[in-house]
């Protein structure tokens, strides 16, 4: 039986595509943003901490280093508004291996 199933023959009627992308939703609560600016490279890295879901901590990465635009762009990933994300966010510049905190929540 394991020989027959093995052998049939199979023809699918659509391809599969391996270059599409796939959108996901999770509702989870954030309890707190780290964005972390990096000068060289010039990118800026963040960690969102969720609560109320099995996913715990998000990593994002966007190429820019411009702060309304990251948070603009954080917003829009998170459904959240610009405010929310000023108030759950901690803001870390790191330049030339050096390392300064802006602001703290």
């Amino acid at each position: 039986m394991t020989h027959h199933l093995l052998s049939y023959a199979y023809s699918p009627t659509q391809a599969l595509k391996s270059d599409a992308q796939t959108q996901i939703q999770v509702q989870a609560a954030v309890l707190a943003i780290e964005i972390e600016v990096k000068s060289i490279p010039n990118f800026t890295k963040v960690s969102v901490k969720t609560t109320g879901s099995a996913i715990k901590t998000l990593d994002l990465e966007f190429l820019s280093t411009d702060m309304a635009e990251v948070e603009a762009l954080i917003a829009q990933e998170l459904n959240l508004s610009i405010g929310q994300v000023r108030k759950l966010a901690r803001y870390q510049i790191n330049s030339h291996g050096t390392e300064g905190k802006i602001r703290t929540k």
